[in-house]
């Protein structure tokens, strides 16, 4: 009931406004933080949409070495671009890299990890509040309620079993919330793996096993104690409540007023970009020339799902879908990651490859 009141007077999201088909980036942004206000919350496109952005400004290549993509900035850069906040972080932390091969774009690499978490730092200093607001503090609140109604079931008579109590949940609750995000990347990998047999496949997949040990003990472990020391009936108590406590985490995010308008505006350009096929490019407003225009906008279609689309006007990025042999000997094909299930490579001409053009 706490979560279902404070969700209808601050989490309902505003209804959208009417969206008009822009064919610019709303309000100049970057294609990160772009991405960073239409999904309100950080992932790892946020990171593909960062650094593929300095790729197609020049200031980055990309490298491909038994199937796994390097990128590697253009350091000293000839010039000194004036960059988002945003960009400024990868391409700053890109250049620490010098005397390396590159960096691998992987999230399981030590460098693009912690060049993910620098951009998520900067998105979340910079445009706290700006856009949409998470109400962390209701789910705070919903957390120590879900705890006081642990309590109030358990009864706990002593210390030893107040213990019993708060250290097995804290596990079980840790375990669940990160075993949850591991168990996806699993699933995602073995999707991948039935139609892509690879080396990096089945190597990133071993990470992903080796990283979902520790959580599933803890969940285990947890459950245990719970289950011996308080009964059956508790800890389902606490998993149901752990459930609702991560739903609301995601239900209580809601863009501002201003958010809202930008969101309208984000989803016209990404009309643009989903239709481009279809839309008259005479029109008045509409870009007056094609050449150059893929590469420009190519990070905002990753950023906002919608690459596949625009490679089909283009035949320059493609998905799973495309066979690689269609685009003939000339491109070079590059795994950036793999997205609901299915790796996203971008094909990039050899002059692109090199760092002359996206």
């Amino acid at each position: 009931m706490f979560y279902l009141i404070t969700w209808f007077w601050w989490g309902k999201d505003l209804k959208p406004g009417t969206i008009v088909t822009q064919y610019e980036p709303p309000r100049g942004l970057s294609p990160a933080l772009m991405r960073y206000i239409w999904k309100q919350g950080f992932d790892e496109r946020v990171v593909w949409a960062g650094l593929l952005s300095l790729v197609s400004r020049g200031l980055a290549v990309l490298d491909k070495r038994e199937d796994v993509t390097y990128i590697r900035p253009i350091w000293p850069s000839q010039r000194h671009p004036s960059l988002p906040k945003e960009e400024l972080v990868l391409y700053n932390g890109l250049g620490t890299a010098r005397g390396r091969k590159g960096v691998r774009v992987s999230l399981i690499d030590e460098w693009t990890s912690h060049l993910a978490v620098q951009l998520a730092d900067i998105l979340r200093v910079t445009q706290h509040g700006m856009w949409f607001v998470e109400n962390r503090r209701v789910v705070l609140a919903g957390s120590a309620l879900s705890g006081l109604a642990l309590l109030v079931m358990a009864s706990p008579v002593s210390f030893e079993q107040l213990a019993a109590l708060i250290i097995p949940s804290t596990l079980v609750a840790v375990g669940a919330f990160y075993g949850y995000f591991i168990v996806q990347r699993i699933w995602d990998l073995l999707r991948v793996a039935r139609e892509h047999v690879r080396v990096s496949i089945l190597r990133r997949m071993l990470v992903m096993v080796l990283l979902a040990i520790p959580s599933t003990a803890s969940v285990i472990f947890g459950g245990v104690i719970l289950g011996i020391v308080f009964g059956l009936k508790l800890l389902v108590m606490a998993a149901v409540l752990t459930g609702i406590n991560l739903l609301f985490l995601y239900l209580m995010k809601a863009p501002t007023a201003q958010g809202r308008k930008l969101l309208d505006e984000i989803e016209g350009f990404r009309h643009f970009l989903n239709m481009v096929e279809h839309l008259p490019m005479d029109l008045p407003d509409a870009p007056k020339s094609k050449a150059g225009l893929y590469e420009k906008y190519l990070p905002y279609a990753l950023a906002l799902e919608v690459e596949q689309q625009w490679c089909d006007q283009t035949a320059a990025i493609a998905s799973s879908d495309h066979e690689i042999s269609e685009l003939g000997e000339a491109e070079h094909v590059f795994h950036i990651g793999i997205w609901d299930g299915r790796p996203v490579r971008i094909f990039l001409t050899p002059e692109a490859a090199t760092g002359s053009k996206a």
